[in-house]
């Protein structure tokens, strides 16, 4: 009798099939829900990346103007920037009067840079590339950059 007892608990311990395949089932996609979110935050933080590395070479373009050089010049001085599909300068030259004696002349350069946010085929520098290459999304900013004109 109690060997019978005995046999009655060791059979009740343990888990059944079906537990265990649920119990897997449910780590399965909570696995599957942490590696999608890292694609897509890997995604994310490629794009911003790109938009800050666009953005600074833009800024940097808008200062070299500033401290005197043609647009030409200041493009020919920076880096390619491989993520940037165009940049747009259109300088302008303009009169301004300070007060009722004097009068300022200044070069006024409006500056528009077109890039892309996803990877296309000239920017592949070994990262991963999330999406297709047909659904590209492009971002323009403007700046404008003014320096006197010194007689």
């Amino acid at each position: 009798m109690k060997a019978r007892l005995t046999c009655q608990r060791r059979a009740r311990r343990g888990y059944t099939i079906v537990e265990a395949l649920i119990a897997a089932s449910v780590l399965t996609a909570g696995v599957a829900a942490a590696s999608a979110l890292s694609l897509a935050m890997s995604a994310q933080e490629e794009m911003s990346h790109r938009v800050a590395r666009c953005l600074n070479h833009h800024e940097t373009y808008g200062r070299l103007f500033q401290l005197g050089l043609s647009p030409t010049e200041a493009a020919a001085l920076l880096p390619p920037e491989p993520t940037a599909d165009s940049v747009t300068p259109v300088v302008t030259v303009q009169n301004y009067t300070v007060d009722t004696s004097a009068q300022i002349s200044v070069t006024r350069m409006d500056s528009t840079m077109t890039f892309s946010t996803t990877p296309n085929a000239v920017w592949s520098a070994g990262t991963w590339t999330s999406g297709a290459s047909n659904g590209a999304t492009t971002r323009t900013h403007k700046i404008t950059v003014i320096r006197p004109i010194v007689p």
